[in-house]
C-alpha cells in the first residue's frame, strides 16, 4: 500500500512497550476530511483470551479481508468537507471479523491521514446520530 508523503502519523501510545488499556468499546474521531484525503486507522484490540487483534480501517480497501494477522475494513462513506464525528463500534467489528472473540480493551491506535483532526476519544455508549445522514442513505 502506497500512502502519500504529506500524511501525519499519530500513534497512541508512542512507546511500543506501553498499551492504552481502554475498556470503552466506541472510538470516536472528530475529523475534517477533504475530497481525496488519505485515511488509514489501525486499532490493536485485546480480546477476552488476551489475544491481540488488529483492525485496519482504510479508504483504499475494496472489501473486508480477514486473516490471522489483521482485518482490513474499507471506509468510503464519510461526509467530506465538513467536521464529522466518526464513531466506530470496536466490539461489533471484532465479533464480525473474528467470530467468538469478545472485546476486552483497546491497546493501540495509529492514524495516518492528511485530514484535520480535532479530537479522539472513547465512549461506553454510541453517539446519537441527529444529522439525518443515515435516514437519507448518505452514510453506510
Amino acid at each position: 500500500m502506497n500512502l502519500p508523503s504529506d500524511l501525519t502519523m499519530i500513534e497512541l501510545p508512542k512507546d511500543d512497550k506501553s498499551s492504552l488499556c481502554i475498556g470503552m468499546p466506541y472510538l470516536v474521531l472528530q475529523v475534517f476530511l477533504r475530497e481525496g484525503s488519505a485515511f488509514h486507522l489501525e486499532i490493536m484490540v485485546l480480546d477476552q483470551d488476551k489475544t491481540k487483534k488488529r483492525l485496519v480501517f482504510h479508504n483504499g480497501a475494496k472489501g473486508i479481508i480477514v486473516n490471522h494477522l489483521h482485518a482490513r475494513i474499507p471506509i468510503s462513506c464519510f461526509v467530506l468537507n465538513a467536521w464529522t464525528n466518526i464513531s466506530i463500534d470496536i466490539s461489533s467489528f471484532l465479533k464480525y471479523c473474528y467470530p467468538g472473540s469478545a472485546f476486552k480493551s483497546i491497546e493501540y491506535i495509529g492514524l495516518k491521514t492528511s485530514c484535520l483532526l480535532r479530537r479522539i476519544f472513547t465512549m461506553n455508549l454510541p453517539l446519537n446520530d441527529d444529522t439525518g445522514y443515515l435516514d437519507e442513505g448518505l452514510m453506510a
